[in-house]
């Protein structure tokens, strides 16, 4: 597993290769079949696999206690969002649809106080937090901390809303704007304005906080609408210059690049 994560680290193409093969092979023995780029399928299978936990997640864990007391009256919680918007306590040994949090009221609550964390504990480890009076919820994320669920013309209206925190929200919308979405170029990740950026004037957030993702099978969704300059083109990395939505075409404002830092 190590030589595996070494070869993808850097990049080997050849020995990325090799192992890629040897790793479908195994696979087709269970009777599965996997056809997807070799180093997003072998990563997919390191970051789910034990030995990656053992070697980098225990840093993490270590430095705290789900439910710690720091001071009288105070608990102190860890969370993690991954790129699918689905919540899980950080250090919960499997993280898929079984083990997230589904209550959309909690959801609901949670996701409306998301903040950048700025209280001078775990600041590096996990940059957001939502507060919920003596408890301080510490998150990390995959990606980003807001990942948009769905797309929905809003009812009796012809504007689009896109969901965030759980997909039964009637409060956590963020109004559809086509032309200021964002495809990332390394790697295909599409993104989208956490506010309204055309009624935005004034507003104190952090650069960072402006970027939402949207959720891979949304993304899947929309990926058709966008258009390149140039057939072909989109093969070689670079941007989509169009973006075709409901009847009409929106030149992407290529915004969020701006914004986008890593």
């Amino acid at each position: 597993m190590r030589m595996l994560l070494f070869a993808l680290l850097t990049y080997r193409e050849e020995e990325v290769q090799r192992l890629a093969t040897s790793f479908a092979s195994a696979t087709s023995n269970f009777g599965l079949e996997i056809n997807t780029d070799p180093r997003s399928m072998l990563l997919s299978f390191i970051y789910g696999s034990q030995c990656f936990k053992q070697m980098f997640c225990p840093r993490i864990n270590k430095l705290y206690t789900q439910g710690q007391t720091p001071a009288s009256n105070i608990r102190e919680y860890f969370y993690f969002i991954d790129h699918h918007g689905q919540l899980f306590l950080d250090d919960a040994r499997i993280k898929n649809f079984t083990s997230c949090f589904k209550d959309f009221r909690f959801l609901e609550f949670f996701f409306a106080h998301l903040q950048r964390n700025r209280t001078g504990r775990y600041e590096q480890e996990f940059p957001y937090w939502s507060p919920c009076g003596r408890e301080r919820n510490f998150i990390r994320c995959d990606d980003r901390p807001i990942v948009f669920l769905d797309l929905f013309r809003a009812p009796g209206s012809s504007a689009w809303m896109l969901p965030y925190g759980t997909a039964l929200t009637k409060k956590l919308l963020v109004p559809f704007q086509p032309k200021h979405l964002y495809m990332c170029p390394h790697s295909g990740r599409i993104y989208h304005p956490t506010v309204d950026l055309d009624a935005r004037s004034g507003m104190d957030l952090d650069s960072n906080d402006l970027v939402g993702l949207l959720c891979s099978r949304l993304a899947v969704r929309i990926g058709d609408n966008f258009q390149w300059s140039y057939p072909g083109t989109h093969e070689d990395g670079s941007a989509p210059h169009s973006f075709t939505w409901d009847g009409s075409i929106y030149k992407l404002s290529d915004t969020l690049s701006g914004l986008f830092t890593r």
